[in-house]
């Protein structure tokens, strides 16, 4: 990971090839430890975020039109045929209903990573992954500055190292693993003879080290690294990558968003109330909200991730939807019917977009071929 990141550090400053003596990273492509750098995402920060309107509901709407087709080619095709693609000008209707009207002032509302992401799960399509992406991307913009050091969702690649980091036994609790590197990262470098300068550091104002969210996105990496580096452990994949590194001649850019250079953002004030003791010596918490749905994958029925009044991520719990039946009825309807809004909104829109789409064909015409671009 430090070394990956040397490498990229070299890239940016103009250095010539090779920019690593580590004949892994040499050879094949692996993505940077700071997820910011990819080149993906500093095209996001420079052309998306970085120009045109600044207005919450504007610069959002240029982030979730991105990660639609998520290609940099087909936002410049757009930009092309377009202009300046705006929400002033895009359809309004069909925007509010797609995205549960508001959705950036809905997104303001959260506090935790965790929570925005778990929202926005509700909506059809949005997995974990691509749901994480959209949210990552946001939290660049000026109007939101979630912590990413206390929650991830966590993919099948940064899965499958901790399974051979730690063993099957770590099986279900990959995310108390990930917690706990992060955590004790310090200590990692300290062992491995890693000295502060050498370790990954985002900026002046962060100190040393990666965040919950770019551990994870390393960790993807090093389960790809280990299939060069120790072939006899064993995974789902042998091959570490369909083809060789061929670096882009351009030199790589470092822009970080204006509000991270300030420094991480403040942790939250809990108060960490105690239970109240019910009839009969019973003791009881007081559920604040749902967080996200989910289902457990040895169970039929839906579980639901609940954050506890006074409490933060870190404590949340999942429970099964027979335990809020019996306890916490309002809760639930809260949920399902927050849940029951979005999904009858998005069917509106497909009606609508389907009836559009009817009387559009009568006036369809031929059009050169153009590029594909999706």
């Amino acid at each position: 990971m430090a070394e990956r990141h040397q490498t990229f550090l070299r890239r940016a400053a103009g250095e010539e090839r090779p920019w690593t003596n580590d004949e892994i990273l040499e050879r094949y492509p692996f993505t940077n430890v700071f997820r910011v750098y990819d080149r993906t995402t500093q095209y996001i920060l420079r052309h998306v975020i970085n120009k045109g309107s600044q207005d919450l509901h504007e610069s959002c709407f240029r982030v979730i039109l991105f990660r639609m087709f998520n290609k940099i080619e087909t936002w410049k095709y757009l930009k092309e045929q377009i202009g300046e693609l705006t929400w002033a000008d895009f359809d309004v209707y069909t925007y509010e209903k797609v995205l549960e009207a508001n959705l950036p002032k809905q997104l303001k509302r959260f506090r935790y990573l965790k929570d925005a992401h778990g929202w926005l799960r509700l909506f059809p399509s949005m997995g974990d992954f691509t749901a994480l992406q959209l949210i990552l991307d946001l939290n660049m913009l000026p109007h939101f500055n979630w912590s990413e050091n206390e929650w991830v969702a966590l993919g099948p690649g940064s899965k499958a190292c901790v399974h051979k980091i730690f063993g099957p036994g770590v099986r279900s609790h990959e995310l108390d693993a990930i917690q706990w590197l992060h955590a004790t990262q310090d200590e990692h470098f300290s062992r491995l003879g890693i000295p502060v300068s050498r370790r990954p550091r985002l900026c002046q104002s962060r100190r040393p080290g990666v965040t919950m969210v770019d551990l994870e996105h390393s960790l993807c990496e090093c389960e790809k690294y280990s299939r060069a580096k120790h072939p006899e452990i064993k995974g789902k994949r042998a091959m570490v990558a369909k083809h060789a590194f061929v670096p882009d001649p351009r030199r790589p850019t470092a822009d970080l968003p204006l509000n991270w250079l300030k420094g991480p953002p403040r942790a939250v004030k809990l108060t960490h109330p105690p239970p109240v003791y019910a009839a009969g010596g019973k003791v009881e918490w007081e559920i604040f909200r749902i967080v996200a749905e989910t289902t457990a994958p040895d169970a039929r029925t839906p579980h639901y991730v609940l954050r506890w009044t006074g409490y933060g991520p870190d404590d949340d719990t999942c429970q099964p939807e027979m335990d809020l039946v019996e306890q916490a009825t309002d809760v639930l309807k809260s949920w399902r019917s927050m849940k029951e809004r979005i999904l009858t909104r998005i069917y509106d829109y497909q009606v609508l977009s389907s009836n559009q789409l009817k009387q559009r064909k009568s006036h369809m015409v031929d059009v050169p071929d153009a590029p594909y671009l999706w």
